[in-house]
């Protein structure tokens, strides 16, 4: 019998890799890491959701908005027809004859805290604390109808739908008389504005805020000043190109920078503004082919949002993809990895909160250690690895290390030869679920407490050259951490040729 050799396969804390070809990857990355997160050097099962107090609205909710005036503060749904109140035990309705898909943006001015929506029918409206109302003291406004704002220097600033021009209203003020003021002359590719940010340098509001207007067709138009009306106090930073915007949620704000979701990928503004390609590539670089084939198939759909989760804290793109998909990248860790089970789209940052809607229910998003009492389930196939460099390998037998209190259910796989399937393919079924192939796994075993699985174990795989594992758990309670697992693995008789 030939001799045994052991070895050790640790987690894939690097997170997934859809770019390079599969010979590429290192051993600490993944072809699919599902409903895991890597935070403090730890891969855990991603936490859950539980409900908000609010009940069920009439139509799934669509959008998620959020006032604050610094003592108060209200969340509010967006569902069907209608605006409600979700903030506490009940949910009236508190607009009615709108358009679901809307974007906010809060203000403040001397006479208080406001809040301003655009709907997606290119409505404007407005909450001043205590109602909301469709805007109609405004003269001069858009009459195609409201696409996006922003609030920069004190003013609100308005784009209209399928238009090259903003809108702004007098400094300080909620209503009165819209002024307005071309862009389309920078727009050297054509298109019309989409979206509208603010990016500032030192992560709070000064003089080197920076207003950012993006255009349908990947260029950003960026101004500096307090007035558009006054060429002394307003002027041209540049026009750049930083690809075609993936929805009308296309940018988040990142401390003092802005994140950007294009066609190309998600990148940081600030470093666009000064990069070369290939030079400083987007933060999805390492899975441009899965977030490419995403936003190929997802890109018209209502739902695409980037917003910056704070309590782990993550970036969070949230894909309308059926039955929910995020993609998430923990600041800290910077390691990609997938979720599914949310099927929402719509988020909202709420002071350390995340709050969505999930069907016809506002949520708490990563809280709790299920999905409202359905069972998370993790799954990952961590990167191939040749362990005999002469010939083929038998693996024997092997043990999984967890970290865990509760109670979980665990399936482990060997596939092998994975080299000879194409990785964006596999990547993609991967996340649909579609990649696991029952045959391939051994029996599900049961850890419980804070235990160990240490008993060692058939693998039930079949030779080859090299072998990845598969790992599936099914978190019943509590929390689960992979720490690592051992295996036992021979030289094979013969060296096979596939």
């Amino acid at each position: 019998m030939s001799e045994s050799n052991a070895a050790q396969i640790r987690p894939p804390l690097r997170g997934l890799n859809s770019r390079d070809i599969i010979h590429g990857l290192r051993e600490d990355e993944a072809i699919q890491l599902n409903n895991w997160i890597t935070t403090n050097d730890v891969l855990s099962v991603r936490p859950g959701y539980l409900l908000q107090s609010a009940p069920a609205l009439p139509s799934n909710i669509q959008s998620v908005i959020y006032y604050s005036n610094g003592g108060q503060s209200k969340s509010f749904a967006a569902a069907g027809t209608a605006l409600y109140d979700v903030s506490g035990t009940a949910a009236p309705s508190v607009l009615t004859g709108i358009n679901p898909e809307v974007v906010e943006k809060n203000f403040q001015t001397a006479a208080g805290a406001f809040l301003f929506a655009v709907d997606g029918a290119g409505k404007l409206l407005r909450y001043n604390g205590t109602s909301w109302v469709v805007v109609s003291d405004i003269t001069g406004a858009p009459t195609r109808g409201y696409q996006h704002l922003e609030a920069y220097k004190q003013r609100m600033y308005f784009l209209e739908k399928s238009s090259s021009t903003l809108y702004y209203l007098a400094a300080g003020s909620i209503s009165g008389t819209m002024q307005s003021f071309p862009v389309g002359p920078y727009l050297t590719r054509g298109g019309h504005l989409v979206a509208i940010a603010t990016l500032t340098s030192d992560g709070g509001e000064g003089v080197d805020d920076r207003l950012v207007l993006l255009s349908s067709e990947g260029e950003a138009v960026v101004y500096t000043g307090t007035d558009p009306g006054d060429p002394e106090r307003w002027s041209l930073v540049g026009v750049y190109y930083v690809g075609l915007p993936v929805g009308k949620r296309c940018v988040t704000k990142f401390g003092g920078d802005l994140l950007v979701m294009t066609m190309q990928g998600i990148s940081s503004f600030s470093r666009l503004l000064t990069a070369t390609s290939p030079a400083n590539p987007a933060i999805t670089d390492v899975i441009y082919p899965l977030y490419r084939t995403l936003t190929n198939t997802y890109q018209g759909l209502w739902g695409w949002q980037l917003v910056v989760e704070p309590s782990i804290p993550a970036l969070v793109c949230n894909v309308p993809a059926p039955g929910g998909l995020q993609l998430i990248y923990p600041l800290k860790s910077k390691a990609w990895s997938t979720f599914t089970g949310w099927a929402t789209n719509g988020l909202s940052i709420q002071q350390s909160n995340t709050i969505a809607g999930i069907g016809t229910r506002a949520v708490k998003l990563f809280t709790g250690t299920s999905d409202n009492g359905t069972v998370i389930v993790a799954s990952l196939i961590t990167a191939p690895r040749r362990y005999n460099r002469a010939g083929d390998t038998r693996l024997t037998l092997y043990r999984n290390f967890f970290q865990h209190s509760g109670a979980a259910s665990t399936r482990t796989a060997f596939p092998h030869n994975l080299a000879t399937t194409n990785l964006a393919a596999t990547l993609t079924a991967a996340v649909s679920g579609a990649v696991w192939d029952t045959a391939l796994w051994n029996n599900a075993f049961w850890v419980s407490g804070d235990a160990f699985q240490r008993n060692w174990e058939n693998t039930q795989a079949e030779i080859g050259r090299e072998h990845s594992l598969a790992l599936e758990v099914t978190l019943t309670s509590g929390t689960l951490n992979w720490l690592e697992t051992d295996l036992l693995w021979q030289r094979a008789a013969l060296v096979r040729s596939s």
